[in-house]
């Protein structure tokens, strides 16, 4: 009712944990809607997204150029769309090759650093046995859990090669370098402005939904 009444233009809707539930409350905004980082089928906005599926499937084939054969994912324990879409792309990958997709190389993890290092940790106290190489739903899943490998004795990236996604700053900053997925979050905003210039001037019936692809950092 504020938004209405006001005299803004139009909304960036940043949606990356949103669900489909939690857009009910803007059916009823009279203003442009770009909805950014999360795309539904069900709703009739512009959205502006990276493509997770080919992030996280350019992640496997770098690691299959360089041999690896036994490939695990590190995944969120909550989903959202963007996680949903990396696995996804894991799992593309993978058949692609003819490659199996172990379960017990499948770890779902808290989606935050420390609750990573804490859920991998009692991992590691199991009898475990673990991939030679790992994909992770993001960059802190990732660093929690090579904190979790590298108290439990486990090299990297000697016994245990991770890419993580979304190239935060903590990548450059952990020993060793954490290799991830890119996205490119200015040219994502850039982009999504645009948009929403575009459909606060036009009107019209048509919605656009844009992919960015992110690129492999190493």
């Amino acid at each position: 009712e504020n938004i209405n009444k006001s005299d803004c233009s139009g909304i960036l809707l940043l949606g990356t944990e949103m669900t489909l539930e939690d857009f009910d409350c803007f059916s009823s905004v009279n203003k442009p809607i770009i909805i950014l980082d999360t795309y539904f089928n069900e709703l009739n906005y512009d959205f502006v997204k990276i493509n997770n599926v080919r992030g996280m499937y350019s992640a496997v084939e770098y690691l299959i150029s360089k041999g690896f054969r036994n490939i695990g994912y590190l995944r969120s324990s909550y989903e959202i769309s963007n996680f949903t879409e990396r696995f996804d792309g894991y799992c593309k990958a993978m058949n692609k090759h003819a490659i199996p997709i172990k379960a017990e190389y499948i770890h779902k993890l808290t989606p935050t650093a420390d609750g990573a290092y804490s859920d991998m940790k009692k991992i590691t106290e199991l009898d475990t046995e673990f991939a030679d190489a790992y994909v992770a739903d993001n960059d802190l899943i990732a660093s929690g859990s090579i904190r979790a490998f590298k108290e439990a004795g486990i090299k990297i990236p000697e016994d245990i090669s991770v890419i993580g996604f979304d190239n935060m700053p903590l990548c450059d900053i952990l020993e060793p370098p954490l290799s991830t997925i890119d996205v490119p979050k200015q040219k994502l905003g850039i982009i999504a402005v645009y948009q929403l210039v575009k459909r606060i001037k036009n009107h019209d019936d048509i919605f656009a939904t844009t992919e960015i692809s992110p690129t492999l950092y190493t």
